[in-house]
This record gives structure tokens, C-alpha cells and sequence, in this order.
């Protein structure tokens, strides 16, 4: 049976999101900067937007000839804001969307003439809304509620052609959607779960697609993938010390790619204990019986909602603090903090 524990985060907030080699300021709040790649993936510049109080950099666009470049933001109070950049990246303007009640935007693409953004809602439905070419929203599809499943991003072709909805569940796994012409469900290309990895983005150009994921201990992965989905090989990169990958973008399919990282100075860390097994999962993350933390980014005030699900011959006992302190369904956490959620086996009589 899965059980839902609210935490409560208190104290100072500083959510990075941050790219590229380079020492940035150690006070710098709410900054964006998005890595350029060589045509092997490697590093080969950053540019940096920020600070922005309460702003988190989400997801990155732009055409083939490098036009029509968009940077999207989602505001803590769950605002959503489309910059449009000139040719330089600087900021020219915004399209603003939000907040809409139980809703929290996930990603942004566009080809050029039609655009999307993904949404989750707090009741497990997901929506694709469309935009037109000047990012005004035209019509939204909306799917589910699919128990434990979170609609990550979504990506076509210029054409329309080879619509596909990436979905990732609380135990780890992720779905390819591949989506027929109304945007219903044909079939899915299933991967993981993984141990300790995380699925957070989905790139495709009708003939590669690439994957972003980030582990537990830091690192992130960048999957290459066929015109089917099908897995073709993959670059590591990091660990970098509070680091995590959050979207990637290409406008040639080899050079002139870009990728997002994260930078989280404040967490809450999740961990589990005792002689039984379980799930602890949080809106987007899971750390099923094959892991031992959940890391959690917070803002200041935010509730982080947990769930647990004990494992076969186990019972979830409770929450516990790091010196063994029990804790109640409502938890006010300070920076740094690590609780556990305890699981003792079930014997039978």
C-alpha cells in the first residue's frame, strides 16, 4: 500500500542552473547557462543569463539556421515565462503563461512553426499544449491519470510527422510514446529502470535521438539513439559536485548541439533504512529497492510531497531524522537535511 508524507523545506534558497567549465559565483541564485557542443559532444563554450530570483531555467530551442532562439523559465510560483533571444542569446522579449492551479510546466520545443509545452497536474493527468508561431497557446490535449507516470517532454518533425511523448515512472523506467496524427498512443519503446539513474530529457531530429539522464552520484549521461529509439551508445560526463543535467537541443544532429546543467546547493536527502525494502518517490523522482537516496532540490517554504510503497514481506514503520529522532506525517526540514524512511520485513506467522 502507497502511503503520502508532506515535508515542509525552511531556510535559505539557492537553486543554480548553471553550464559549462568555469568557476561561477558561489552566491549566484536562479542563473542559467547553456553549454555549447563540438560535434563530439564535448564542451566548447557557455553563455550565462542571470540571476533571476525565483526563476529556473527548464529548456532551451532554436532552428537549424540558428533563428528563432527561445529560453523557458518556470517561476516557484508556478509562472512560466518564453524568452525570445536575438542572435547573440540576449534577451528580447517574453510570452507569459501561469499559474494555473495543480499545474507545473516540464519542457518546451518548437519547430519553427508549431510549438509545445508539456505540463503535469498534481492529480497525475498530463497535457501537450500547442502554440503557434509566436508561442500563443491554440490547443492542449490532455492525458491520463496514469498511476506513477510523469510526462517528461515531448517531441515532432517541422512536418508534424513522428510526434512522440517520453514518460518516465516512479519506479525508474521510461516510455517512448509514438503518438499517430492526433496525438493518440500507437505504441512505446520501453528503457530501465536503471540504478540510480534519472531520465530528464528527449531529443530527436527523425534520424537520432538523444537522451539526458542524471545519477545519484552526480554524473550525467547523454544517450544516442536511432531513428527507432533503439539505443546506440552514450557519453558520461562529471561528476560535477551539485551538478545535474536538464535538456539538451541540437540543430544539426551532429554539431551545434547545446545541453543544460543544474546546479543545486540545496537539498533534501531522502535515504532509506531497516531489514525490509521499499519505494520512496517524490512528483519526479523514485528511488526504488535498487537505491539508497533520493536527492531532492527545494525552494524555501515549498512542500515536498513523498510516497511509500513497501516492498513484497515488508512494512513501511515511519520517518525517522539522521540521529534516529521519529518524525510526524508534517516535517520542517532545514538545509542539508537527511531523514529516512524506514522498512522492516513482514514476517508471516
Amino acid at each position: 500500500m502507497m502511503k503520502s508524507w508532506k515535508f515542509v523545506v525552511l531556510g535559505m534558497s539557492i537553486l543554480l542552473t548553471l553550464s559549462g567549465i568555469g568557476t561561477f559565483p558561489a552566491n549566484a541564485a536562479d542563473t542559467a547557462s547553456l553549454w555549447k557542443l563540438d560535434a563530439n559532444d564535448d564542451f566548447v563554450s557557455a553563455k550565462q543569463w542571470g540571476p533571476y530570483t525565483g526563476w529556473t531555467a527548464l529548456s532551451y530551442s532554436e532552428q537549424s539556421n540558428g533563428s528563432r532562439k527561445r529560453l523557458v523559465w518556470r517561476h516557484t510560483d508556478g509562472r512560466m515565462s518564453i524568452w525570445v533571444l536575438d542572435a547573440n542569446g540576449d534577451f528580447v522579449s517574453a510570452v507569459p503563461y501561469g499559474p494555473y492551479t495543480g499545474w507545473t510546466l516540464e519542457d518546451y520545443s518548437h519547430n519553427g512553426t508549431t510549438g509545445h509545452t508539456i505540463w503535469n497536474h498534481t492529480d497525475g493527468r498530463a497535457a501537450i499544449w500547442t502554440h503557434d508561431a509566436n508561442d500563443v497557446f491554440v490547443s492542449s490535449k490532455v492525458y491520463g491519470p496514469y498511476a506513477g507516470w510523469f510526462a517528461v517532454c515531448y517531441s515532432e518533425q517541422n512536418d508534424g510527422s513522428r510526434k512522440r511523448l517520453v514518460w518516465r515512472h516512479t519506479d525508474g523506467r521510461m516510455s517512448m510514446w509514438a503518438l499517430d496524427a492526433n496525438g493518440d498512443f500507437v505504441s512505446a519503446v520501453p528503457y530501465g529502470p536503471y540504478a540510480g539513474w534519472t531520465l530528464v530529457d528527449y531529443w530527436h531530429d527523425g534520424t537520432q535521438g538523444r537522451t539526458v539522464w542524471n545519477h545519484t552520484d552526480g554524473r550525467a549521461g547523454l544517450w544516442t539513439h536511432d531513428a527507432s529509439d533503439v539505443f546506440v551508445s552514450s557519453k558520461v560526463y562529471g561528476p560535477y559536485a551539485g551538478w545535474s543535467a536538464t535538456a539538451y537541443h541540437s540543430t544539426s544532429g551532429g554539431g551545434g548541439a547545446s545541453i543544460e546543467l543544474q546546479e543545486l546547493t540545496n537539498v533534501l536527502t531522502v535515504k532509506k533504512s531497516g531489514s525490509g525494502t521499499g519505494i520512496v518517490a517524490s512528483s519526479s523522482q523514485s528511488c526504488d529497492v535498487m537505491c539508497t537516496a533520493l536527492i531532492i532540490p527545494y525552494v524555501a517554504g515549498q512542500h515536498v510531497d513523498l510516497q511509500v510503497t513497501p516492498g513484497a514481506d515488508s512494512v513501511f514503520v515511519g520517518w525517522q531524522t539522521a540521529s534516529g529522532v521519529p518524525l510526524e506525517d508534517i516535517y520542517y526540514a532545514n538545509p542539508g537535511d537527511t531523514v529516512y524512511a524506514i522498512f522492516e520485513q513482514q514476517w508471516d506467522e
